[in-house]
């Protein structure tokens, strides 16, 4: 893809008015081979002084021709204007993209400008014997209108790839930096230039016309060797030459055409654009690529753009940043996030999160990339869910719920939470985050993103001891303590009410020993329904009489999960 600057030889004579006033008209071409592009060509013609333009895809469509109102030799275009030099007028003229004039730079002296090229802010021009520079507004720049003078004292044509100036003279093609720097008058020389009347590239390599000549010749554009002078046989002399991505275009020196070539090249259609005139330049379309920052993290982060075969080479991106490329260039959009922060996605002409996004330029085009701060933490929210009492900590710490129930936790750590039951209180399961550990005291989760659990406490079965029949009782089992199989029963109830379905259990322990002896230990439900209970007491565990002395009865009742504080009375055994 490319930008051509090209340059004719002045004519010299003035425009008749009515020949202006016919040029107003549409001029109906007659079209080559077919080319499949969304833009459009601009001519200019200084014999009967009009701009005229002609859509790339169909030209056979019609030619719309305006009046410049002086003798136009060479023509540019950016993705918003038309811009135009005339040496026997000695300015440069702007039109919008409808070719109506605008304005003029008119930098006096013995100016006749051949040439006119447009980058970033500024005009540069081919002007008898030096490079001339305007703002894009028109207005003279700080360091004058001549920004360079060319060393022979000649040039013809101009051309900029955002970094160089390029310049044709007499036996050459010269080049400087856009800051000024690194002029070389022969970047390409040695008998392969004769008064070059356009120059052009696709970023590889540098093209351009020899006046009279019936090709197009190259050299690379890095170095302004490998001169290659037949790189396209033209089939007859040619005067102004341009470049989109897929195509070349130039205008025929006689019989009022505008040919096309494809890049391989060959020549596809000698009369792509029949003008009905003798052209003396062409240029075709421009589209701009705007690119805008958003987030956070827009001021520091970055984006580039580097296209295939680019002119005008790319652009590096502030808040926003806008650069024109040429018709069907593919731009690479390139972003950066700065330290701290990560790259959202982008938006407009390209979606997605991935680092690069490419474009085609077939029209102008916006794109937006977002910069967020780097999220390294996420925050892990509880809730207590249930009336019974309890508590949710954390490993690491941080958490410990009813106090502290959101806390940060580093990104992609392991964060174990672990369910602790209050007094009479039963654990009844997770929720949220913690779903798949059900009643388990212990949870893990992985902090890969926000995250929520919920941990629920239910009241646990409570016992109540109504009546306790043995209390101070005083239990006789004869003068047998060991093995007695005929005993005294001397029966008592030992009582209990139950909130809930409960198991319950009955154990007797000496006072001073740690065995204990069950009375009764039910199953489910049996023995252990909400209200009242009862259990008949013999003074005896199963056929096994209790021994003399102190004793305690033991009662405790639970679910499936916690078991209630127990219930102690105290009794004593006599001989």
């Amino acid at each position: 893809m490319a930008t051509s600057l090209r340059v004719s030889h002045p004519v010299r004579f003035l425009v008749a008015a009515a020949l202006v006033l016919s040029a107003l008209c549409a001029i109906v071409g007659t079209a080559g081979a077919a080319v499949t592009e969304n833009g459009r060509l601009y001519w200019v013609n200084s014999q009967t002084g009009t701009l005229s333009s002609a859509a790339i895809s169909a030209p056979s469509g019609g030619i719309t021709t305006y009046a410049t109102g002086d003798i136009p030799n060479s023509v540019f275009a950016t993705s918003n204007a038309l811009y135009w030099t005339s040496a026997s007028s000695a300015h440069v003229g702007i039109a919008n993209l409808q070719g109506a004039v605008q304005s003029y730079i008119a930098p006096g002296g013995t100016s006749a400008p051949t040439g006119v090229v447009v980058v970033g802010q500024f005009i540069y021009w081919a002007d008898n014997g030096f490079i001339g520079r305007a703002t894009i507004t028109g207005a003279q720049p700080q360091t004058g209108w001549q920004w360079y003078q060319t060393p022979s004292g000649q040039n013809t044509s101009i051309w900029s790839d955002g970094a160089f100036i390029y310049w044709g003279d007499n036996n050459s093609i010269g080049r400087i930096g856009l800051d000024g720097s690194g002029a070389n008058a022969n970047f390409v020389a040695g008998g392969q230039v004769t008064s070059p009347t356009s120059i052009t590239s696709d970023g590889q390599r540098i093209y351009w016309i020899n006046a009279g000549a019936s090709q197009v010749s190259s050299a690379s554009v890095g170095t302004g060797l490998q001169v290659t002078p037949a790189y396209l046989a033209l089939p007859a002399p040619g005067v102004g030459l341009t470049e989109t991505a897929t195509n070349f275009f130039w205008t025929a020196q006689t019989g009022g055409s505008i040919g096309a070539a494809n890049l391989t090249p060959a020549i596809t259609a000698p009369t792509f654009i029949n003008t009905s005139n003798n052209p003396t330049d062409v240029a075709a379309s421009r589209w701009a690529l705007t690119v805008a920052k958003a987030g956070t993290g827009a001021s520091t982060s970055s984006v580039t753009a580097s296209a295939t075969a680019a002119t005008q080479n790319g652009l590096s991106c502030g808040q926003i940043c806008t650069n024109d490329f040429p018709d069907m260039a593919t731009v690479t959009l390139t972003q950066t996030p700065a330290p701290g922060f990560v790259f959202a996605g982008w938006g407009g002409a390209c979606s997605g999160t991935t680092k690069t996004c490419t474009v085609t330029m077939n029209q102008s085009q916006n794109v937006q990339a977002t910069f967020n701060p780097a999220i390294t933490t996420f925050v892990l929210t509880l809730t207590k869910k249930g009336t019974g009492a309890g508590s949710i900590v954390s490993s690491p710490v941080g958490l410990n719920c009813g106090a502290v129930c959101a806390a940060p936790f580093t990104k992609n750590s392991k964060v174990t939470l672990t369910a602790v039951e209050g007094p009479l209180a039963d654990f009844a399961g997770w929720s949220g985050a913690c779903s798949g550990f059900k009643a388990q005291s212990v949870c893990t989760v992985t902090m890969s993103e926000a995250r929520a659990a919920s941990a629920t406490f239910n009241p646990a079965p409570i016992l109540t001891m109504t009546k306790f029949g043995i209390t101070n009782a005083t239990f006789r089992v004869g003068s047998h303590t060991t093995a007695v199989r005929a005993y005294t029963p001397i029966g008592t109830t030992i009582k209990y009410t139950l909130s809930e379905n409960a198991n319950v259990t009955v154990a007797f322990q000496k006072v001073g020993y740690a065995k204990k002896q069950y009375l009764y230990r039910s199953s489910g439900a049996k023995g252990g329904k909400p209200g009242a209970n009862a259990i008949s007491f013999t003074g005896r565990v199963g056929r096994t009489p209790l021994t003399p002395g102190r004793w305690k009865v033991i009662v405790t009742a639970s679910d499936s999960t916690t078991t209630t504080k127990a219930q102690v009375r105290y009794f004593t055994i006599k001989k």
